[in-house]
């Protein structure tokens, strides 16, 4: 069908939300209320080979690198 070909063109063209997560913790509310600019937290365990990149959902996408390409920090993902 010749409208298959625009769709499909649609939907790979469509915007999709991907997280690059570097750490998750569970805080106690009052620690999160007490949170402060400029404040420094403990990410146990992390490296620059920790980042997940994450879609819609939480849907792991795969594993990647934490990296700087001046003056940005990217995330590159690893096969």
């Amino acid at each position: 069908a010749p409208e298959a070909p625009r769709l499909e063109g649609r939907v790979l063209g469509a915007k999709v939300a991907v997280e690059a997560v570097l750490h998750r913790v569970a805080l106690p509310l009052a620690a999160v209320e007490a949170l402060e600019p400029g404040q420094v937290l403990a990410l146990p365990g992390v490296t620059v080979a920790s980042v997940r990149l994450e879609g819609p959902g939480g849907a792991p996408l795969g594993p990647a690198r934490l990296g700087q390409l001046q003056p940005v920090l990217r995330g590159q993902l690893r096969g």
